[in-house]
């Protein structure tokens, strides 16, 4: 970004947006974020932009059956880039399970491990619940529930 407040407006949104995902993120994570990463873009579409970019074509879509005959589902966007956010989280909580150390806490995914592994361990009513699909969910849903 070319010299952004020096003479010109400044919009802080962007910024403070990426504040929050780099705080989340390295909670959640142990991972920063870049303002242009496609990962941010594809959170911050999920989370917020999403609701500007659909508009009324949504309420319509839902609530005018009939019109659906007429127009595409307008989440499709939504959905696929949703998806994609699943599928990072799993890579990241699959990578974060391959180098797990019971000594080191690095994040949230280590604990929600610890968790599992205790549950298993200890034959708890929980375990089946435990599954790496739920966990990695899981991890997705605390970062992307900060904006909701």
């Amino acid at each position: 970004m070319d010299k952004q407040g020096l003479n010109k407006p400044f919009a802080p949104k962007l910024f403070i947006y990426n504040m929050f995902a780099n705080i989340i993120g390295t909670i959640v994570f142990s991972q920063k974020f870049d303002i242009e990463q496609d990962e941010l873009k594809k959170f911050k579409y999920c989370t917020t932009d999403f609701q500007t970019d659909l508009g009324n074509w949504l309420f319509l879509y839902e609530f005018v059956p009939i019109i659906r005959c007429f127009m595409r589902n307008p989440l499709i966007k939504y959905a696929k880039y949703k998806d994609e956010m699943m599928e990072y989280s799993v890579d990241i909580y699959s990578s974060h399970n391959n180098t797990y150390n019971k000594g080191v806490k690095r994040d949230f995914c280590d604990t929600l491990i610890k968790a599992k592994q205790e549950a298993v361990e200890q034959d708890k009513l929980t375990a089946p619940y435990f599954t790496d699909e739920n966990l990695a969910a899981s991890v997705n849903d605390l970062f992307m529930a900060k904006y909701y």
